[in-house]
C-alpha cells in the first residue's frame, strides 16, 4: 500500500491511493486537516494512534480529502514549521499513552505546486507491548479498530490484549533459554571449539518474530548481512553458509567455530563468541566486551530495519562457563592486565535480564550508552560492584574500551 518507511512516501504514492480508490479501513485513515492546538483535537489524535497500535497497525494521512471513505484530492495542510509540528507530535506520543507506543514514524510530502502545504504521513506499527491506554488530561481509554474506524475496547478485548502482549515477551525469554541449552548441549549450528569453556551470547529477539507466517528468505538475509557489514564478534575473517535456520556467518580455529552470527528466518539474531576472556587467568575483558556490544548492536539494528522488522526488540546478554571468573581490564598500549575485585563468579551461567529497544531512532552513541547501561550494570553487580565503572556518577559513559 505505502512504504512503512514514511521518509520514502512520494506524491506518486499518494496519487495511486486516489487512482486505486483505496478506502479507509482498519489500516488506513484520511484526514483533510491536522489540528493539535486544542485539548479535544489532541485527545482525538491520540485515540486514533492507539486504535492502530492496539489492532493491526497502519497509516494516518493528513491533508487528503475523502468522499465515501475513498480519497479524492490532496489539498495538503498548511505547515509553517515542519520541525515544530514534528516536535508537537513527538511530545504527544511521548506523554499521551501508557505504556508508550514504540515505532511510530512521521513523514511529510510537499504537495505539488505549493510552498508550505504538505501531506503528513504517520505509520503506526502493530504493537506487541500493549494494549496502550490514552492518558491525556487524566483520561484512561483503550481503543481498537475495525473497517468502520476506531471504537472503545471491551473488557474481553482488553483481557485478550494483555495476554497477547505478555505472551510475546514470554516467548522471547523462552527462545533465549532454549538456545542457551542448545549451545550448552553442543548442538550449535556448527561444531564449537572446546577450549576455553567460556561463551558470551547476545540475542536480538523482535517480538514480531513469533507472529504466524513470519519467514524471511535466506538469500535476502545474506544480501542484507553483506550490505550492513555484519560479522561475527571479534573476527578478522569469516565464512558464510546457508542452513535450516537461515544464514550463518562464522569464524574458525583448529577446524572448529569460535565465533558465529546466526540470522534466523524469523528475524532473530544470535551472536556467540569465545572472545573477551583470558582462560588461564579466569577473567573477562569487560571493557572490550562492552565496546564490542556497543559497536555491533547498531549494525544489527540496521539489518533488521532494512529487513522490515518492527520494534520492540528484546536484547539479551548471556555468559556461561564463567564459574570462578573475575572482571579485568587490559590496558593499552602496554597490555597490562588488571584484575578487578575479589569476587569470582560463583555459578556457570549469568542470565542478564532483557532490555527492550522501542525505536530504531534511539541509536546515537549517547542513546546506546544509556540503553545498555542497565545490562552492563548488572554484569558488574554480578561480580560485586555497585555499577559499571565505565559510566560516571551522572550515567555518562567515560570509557569506550577496545
Amino acid at each position: 500500500m505505502l512504504p512503512r518507511d514514511v521518509s520514502k512516501v512520494t506524491m506518486e504514492d499518494l496519487q495511486r491511493l486516489i487512482e486505486a480508490r483505496v478506502p479507509e479501513g482498519q489500516t488506513m485513515e484520511y484526514k483533510v486537516s491536522i489540528e493539535l492546538n486544542r485539548d479535544s483535537t489532541k485527545e482525538e489524535f491520540l485515540c486514533d494512534i492507539s486504535s492502530f497500535a492496539n489492532t493491526a497497525g497502519g497509516w494516518i494521512i493528513f491533508g487528503i480529502q475523502e468522499e465515501n471513505t475513498c480519497p479524492v484530492d490532496i489539498p495538503g495542510v498548511q505547515v509553517d514549521n515542519l520541525d515544530s509540528l514534528r516536535q508537537t507530535i513527538d511530545n504527544l506520543l511521548r506523554d499521551g499513552f501508557e505504556p508508550r507506543i514504540p515505532g511510530v514514524s512521521i513523514g511529510s510530502v510537499r504537495v505539488s505546486g505549493t510552498e508550505e502545504r504538505y501531506a503528513i504521513v504517520l505509520y503506526i506499527p502493530k504493537s506487541y507491548c500493549g494494549p496502550h491506554m490514552v492518558t491525556f488530561k487524566g483520561n484512561r481509554k483503550f481503543y481498537a479498530r475495525n473497517n468502520s474506524g476506531k471504537y472503545p475496547m471491551s473488557v474481553d478485548e482488553l483481557r485478550l490484549a494483555f495476554v497477547f502482549s505478555e505472551a510475546f515477551a514470554e516467548k522471547a525469554r523462552a527462545f533465549r533459554k532454549e538456545r542457551i541449552a542448545t549451545i550448552f548441549a553442543d548442538e550449535a549450528p556448527l561444531p564449537l571449539l572446546d577450549s576455553p569453556p567460556f561463551w558470551f551470547i547476545m540475542h536480538l529477539i523482535p517480538y514480531g518474530a513469533f507472529s504466524p507466517g513470519r519467514n524471511y528468505n535466506a538469500e535476502q538475509l545474506q544480501n542484507l548481512a553483506r550490505s550492513c557489514s555484519l560479522e561475527p564478534f571479534y573476527s578478522s575473517g569469516w565464512n558464510e553458509s546457508f542452513n535450516a535456520d537461515g544464514f550463518l556467518l562464522y569464524s574458525q580455529a583448529q577446524g572448529k567455530v569460535y565465533s558465529y552470527l546466526q540470522l534466523f528466518r524469523n528475524g532473530i539474531i544470535e551472536a556467540v563468541t569465545k572472545a573477551f576472556c583470558h582462560v588461564q587467568k579466569l577473567c573477562i575483558f569487560i571493557d572490550t566486551l562492552e565496546y564490542a556490544v556497543l559497536e555491533k548492536f547498531p549494525k544489527c539494528c540496521s539489518f533488521l530495519q532494512q529487513l522490515g522488522v518492527e520494534p520492540p526488540i528484546a536484547v539479551f546478554l548471556t555468559f556461561f562457563g564463567i564459574r570462578g571468573y573475575r572482571l579485568a581490564r587490559l590496558e593499552i598500549p602496554y597490555s597490562t592486565l588488571e584484575l578487578l575485585g575479589d569476587n569470582p563468579f560463583p555459578r556457570d551461567v549469568l542470565f542478564v535480564p532483557e532490555i527492550v529497544l522501542e525505536k530504531y531512532e534511539n541509536l546515537s552513541p549517547s542513546d546506546l550508552d544509556a540503553f545498555f547501561k542497565p545490562s552492563f550494570d548488572i554484569i558488574w553487580n554480578a561480580f560485586g560492584f555497585p555499577k559499571s565503572r565505565n559510566y560516571d556518577e551522572n550515567g555518562k559513559r567515560i570509557r569506550r574500551g577496545k
